[in-house]
């Protein structure tokens, strides 16, 4: 009797821990409701990036560091005379902060933004710069203006940048694996596609588009349409600009962030508010936040998003 009550109390106890086992190892489930919104830092802020605990953030002509996800800022080492307006990226194999500014070249710092150098021709426009690092120490960015393209820089300092694909003004790139890169623009192609780091581009759309953001999501591709459009692919397949997803009311969009640890799916609109999805924008839910007009890139970093704004970085923590 005693050991069918041993074995009872047994059986119980594995029943629990496999369910505590299944409970633990089910992906947290992102709620899109009844976010709070903190203000963390005033006036027009561009670029907000996150380097293992620590966050950094571009304003026109600052660059700010935090350790404490936002809570207090510390004024790193950059030129108070030059304004940000490209991209920004930590590249962990160079150990380098690199910084796009506008009219002025490239700027890298081996420091962690206590000091910055110049890097590239004076008059290299960065124009509406994005820059993505590869694990290999090569970067991969858009310029704008005269130089409008695709280019590339290997792993010397100072930056030494090639152009490897011309003709468009492109904005966005989205990166697959080292190997395999989306870069979307306003021309012709409007998008692009890349089997070998940046070296080569073949266009996936052919005719002219204003194609604004590209982002990827596990093998999810997603382009942001400037009128408030938006389509979505497998990485595998061809991606149709007609084939709409959704449209977010006529709203211009421009920028867009995946949540790693959901399907959720953050677009901005410039004169309305961020929208939410968790079902690869098929369905938005509407957020707005009081006193902004502008929202320029939202970041999800943890559990946290970050939407840099006209009036200033705010914060949301979401719940789950």
């Amino acid at each position: 009797m005693k050991n069918i009550f041993r074995w009872i109390v047994c059986f119980c106890l594995l029943l629990s821990l496999g369910a505590c086992k299944k409970e633990k190892n089910q992906p947290k489930s992102i709620q899109l409701e009844n976010l709070v919104w903190t203000k963390i830092q005033e006036g027009l802020t561009l670029n907000i990036i996150d380097v293992g605990s620590e966050l950094y953030l571009a304003k026109q002509n600052q660059v700010l560091k935090s350790a404490d996800m936002g809570n207090t800022w510390t004024k790193l080492g950059w030129p108070a005379d030059i304004n940000i307006i490209g991209g920004m990226v930590y590249s962990i194999q160079k150990k380098q902060l690199i910084i796009g500014a506008a009219n002025n070249g490239w700027y890298y710092s081996v420091d962690k933004g206590v000091n910055f150098q110049a890097s590239g021709p004076s008059a290299f426009n960065t124009g509406s710069a994005d820059i993505h690092s590869l694990s290999n120490g090569q970067l991969i960015a858009t310029m704008g203006g005269s130089l409008r393209g695709l280019y590339k820089a290997n792993v010397n300092t100072p930056l030494n940048w090639r152009q490897t694909f011309s003709g468009v003004d492109f904005s966005s790139i989205a990166k697959i694996t080292d190997d395999t890169l989306y870069a979307c623009g306003t021309g012709a192609p409007a998008i692009v596609k890349s089997f070998d780091g940046g070296e080569n581009w073949i266009p996936v759309e052919n005719k002219s588009h204003a194609v604004d953001y590209i982002t990827a999501f596990r093998d999810s591709i997603l382009v942001v349409h400037r009128w408030g459009t938006i389509s979505a692919a497998k990485v595998n397949n061809f991606i149709d600009l007609y084939a709409v997803r959704s449209s977010i009311a006529g709203n211009m969009v421009h920028y867009g962030d995946y949540a790693p640890k959901d399907t959720l799916l953050i677009v901005t609109a410039s004169e309305n508010g961020i929208y939410l999805s968790k079902d690869n924008a098929r369905n938005f839910k509407y957020h707005a936040i009081p006193g902004v007009k502008i929202y320029i890139r939202p970041k999800i970093i943890g559990d946290y998003l970050f939407v840099n704004t006209d009036a200033g970085l705010y914060r949301a923590q979401f719940k789950f």
